[in-house]
């Protein structure tokens, strides 16, 4: 069976009588530009769950690689290992907000060859929705000595070399608006990446309904996509494109690359083609 990254609130129960102290709960919660995700922990979490503050360790420092390049291999270890996080551990990630910070977590963690890795899907909304219990205040973990095990590592990102080779089926997951170059509201340059099609998250995605699969079916067979079809997913800086990555592997279609750096990194050179539509 195909491993699914993706996980219901119904399903960790379960995994947590079965695992016991195996299993480790991540709460990476992020808003775009306020540090705030502590707060939304601290105020309630998922019992047992630690914090990881994402945008310190799930993205190194903005630059010419985008807003939110891939981190540190080392010092995301140092970091794992302050939370209490080891090599044989399952660990869930989850956020207080719309799954995209969580499903970064977990496609970066894989990357580096952390190989038991999940994202809950509605994280914290749907699981206190469902009224399931909840925790406050911090947890304080004792620390480990994380090391990942590179003979696990499982490829999820690309960078911008990667998008030149072979075949590849590019797919822009923002706002239709983003996409077209008509408006931009975050990074300095509108339009999208030559040879892209649309794909928004926002239309395939809710807190409420779910992964829309019907409609995700029908972008696949409307662009020819199969399960052979090398697929690369992108967005503002690398982190919704992720979530869209995990949804496709999730409903079964061929797992998309995520291009790390996403369209923040693609700007940054003036020399690449800029697709602006009419």
């Amino acid at each position: 069976m195909t491993h699914k990254t993706l996980i219901l609130p119904e399903e960790l129960p379960e995994m947590s009588r079965r695992l016991g102290d195996r299993l480790v709960l991540l709460d990476v919660t992020w808003i775009l530009g306020r540090n705030i995700g502590g707060c939304y922990y601290e105020r309630a979490h998922l019992p047992g769950a630690r914090f990881l503050d994402f945008e310190d360790v799930m993205a190194s420092k903005a630059g010419a690689m985008g807003r939110h390049p891939l981190p540190s291999k080392t010092q995301l270890e140092e970091d794992l290992s302050r939370v209490g996080v080891s090599q044989e551990q399952t660990v869930v990630f989850y956020d207080h907000g719309d799954t995209l910070a969580a499903s970064r977590s977990a496609l970066v963690l894989r990357h580096f060859g952390h190989k038991k890795v999940h994202t809950l899907l509605g994280g914290f909304g749907r699981w206190a929705a469902e009224g399931r219990s909840v925790s406050v205040g911090r947890f304080e973990p004792i620390s480990t000595r994380y090391a990942f095990d590179s003979s696990s590592a499982s490829k999820s990102f690309i960078d911008v070399a990667g998008l030149m080779e072979g075949e590849r089926v590019l797919i822009d997951v923002r706002d239709r608006v983003r996409y077209t170059g008509r408006y931009e509201p975050i990074d300095k340059v509108a339009g999208h990446i030559p040879n892209a099609i649309n794909l928004p998250y926002n239309e395939v995605y809710s807190l409420q309904s779910g992964i829309d699969r019907a409609k995700i079916q029908r972008f696949c067979e409307k662009n020819r996509l199969s399960s052979d079809s090398n697929l690369i997913t992108y967005c503002g800086s690398g982190i919704t494109a992720s979530f869209m990555a995990l949804a496709f592997e999730y409903l079964g279609q061929a797992t998309p690359l995520v291009y790390a750096g996403s369209w923040s990194e693609w700007i940054e050179d003036s020399s690449r083609e800029v697709i602006v539509e009419p």
